[in-house]
């Protein structure tokens, strides 16, 4: 599709329209009404602080005309993170959140049925796993986590937060050359 926009596109429209590679219309921009996080993204941590609490910095898109945009995290009251938006993008704080994982939610004050949300997003702990073959994917007693309410995240060296299986990591799709490497067979 081919689009023209009377306006330089920022980086959230660029990847809004990119969509994780499945590509939208042009249209998805100026569509109304509807709201969309860029970030945080589900399996996302925040680092927690002291008090066991962290603020949840939230990015996103939107139709139409909200007169301002709240957010929820993990069943928590809505809170107005954007008082004024405009232009179709938006950037807010949802302040001092407890430790935990659960569904983030962004919404319309002045229409509530308007809402985007992103799954397990966690605020808690970041570890660092590095070194050796179990690290890039190469061990060979995998192991299964179970919970019925909380998923173990991880941020691959794709550059994507998801959910933490094992093996946690492979040579496909690496980002970086720091962690770069090839599979067993020598195939690259």
């Amino acid at each position: 599709a081919v689009g023209v926009w009377k306006r330089v596109l920022n980086s959230v429209d660029r990847t809004t329209l990119y969509n994780a590679g499945s590509g939208l219309e042009y249209a998805s921009l100026n569509a109304s009404p509807s709201i969309n996080i860029i970030s945080p993204s589900s399996y996302q941590v925040i680092q927690r602080n002291g008090s066991n609490q962290a603020s949840i910095a939230i990015t996103g898109t939107y139709g139409g005309t909200p007169t301002s945009i709240e957010a929820s995290w993990n069943g928590g009251v809505y809170a107005t993170i954007v008082t004024s938006p405009s232009g179709g993008i938006f950037s807010g704080t949802l302040l001092n959140q407890n430790a935990g994982q659960g569904t983030l939610t962004v919404r319309f004050t002045n229409d509530t049925s308007i809402s985007n949300s992103k799954s397990y997003v966690g605020i808690g702990d970041i570890f660092i796993v590095a070194g050796q073959s179990n690290a890039m994917g190469a061990g060979t007693n995998n192991q299964a986590y179970s919970n019925p309410t909380y998923k173990a995240t991880m941020f691959g060296n794709d550059d994507q937060w998801k959910e933490l299986v094992d093996p946690l990591d492979d040579y496909t799709n690496q980002v970086d050359l720091v962690s770069r490497d090839a599979p067993a067979d020598g195939a690259t």
